[in-house]
């Protein structure tokens, strides 16, 4: 199959995409890609704030894919050894004057439930109720050993986003789901 790039560019335009990429997720990868949003918000005309809010809600997001993703990649290294790498995908663009932020990973199909659950919690709260809740939320995590944010994650993108964030579950192989969510800044 051949890919016609002339079409991507005009896709790629016309979203104003930024950054795309699918694959094997690490570290110093995450870490990396996110350091060159950092450079390309800072290149921008825009308030510290929004560009706080897109640095953090891509952050975030990207850890969860690369804490949470049920899919692995087992890559080879040139000692001969080979890392078992979670997979996940995730396109950042602007349209319409706003950011977005798609990503895409496999979830088990037994955690689904509870993930739908907590993000239609959040999508039900108002600002000032997120903003409460993760002032709390950071407050117990300081007086505890919990690991893992103390639920965060979900909980700092609903507070940042300036939309409901949107999901869907897929059917995956195995007992997976593909999971796609997508959020507005």
């Amino acid at each position: 199959m051949t890919l016609d790039f002339s079409t991507c560019d005009k896709m790629f335009a016309k979203n104003h995409t930024i950054l795309v990429y699918g694959g094997p997720l690490w570290a110093n990868g995450v870490y990396n890609m996110a350091e060159v949003l950092k450079q390309y918000l800072d290149m921008r005309d825009q308030s510290s704030n929004e560009a706080h809010s897109v640095f953090a809600v891509f952050v975030e997001q990207l850890n969860n894919m690369l804490m949470h993703s049920e899919e692995k990649e087992m890559v080879s290294q040139p000692d001969g050894s080979t890392l078992e790498l979670p997979k996940g995908s995730f396109i950042l663009g602007i349209h319409n004057g706003s950011y977005f932020i798609q990503t895409a990973n496999a979830v088990a199909k037994d955690n689904a439930p509870a993930l739908k659950d907590r993000i239609d919690y959040l999508n039900g709260l108002e600002k000032e109720a997120l903003m409460n809740n993760y002032k709390e939320r950071v407050k117990s995590k300081k007086s505890s050993s919990e690991t893992k944010g103390a639920g965060l994650g979900l909980l700092e993108v609903a507070w940042r986003c300036t939309s409901k964030i949107a999901y869907e579950f897929t059917p995956g192989e195995d007992n997976m789901l593909n999971f796609t969510m997508r959020v507005t800044i």
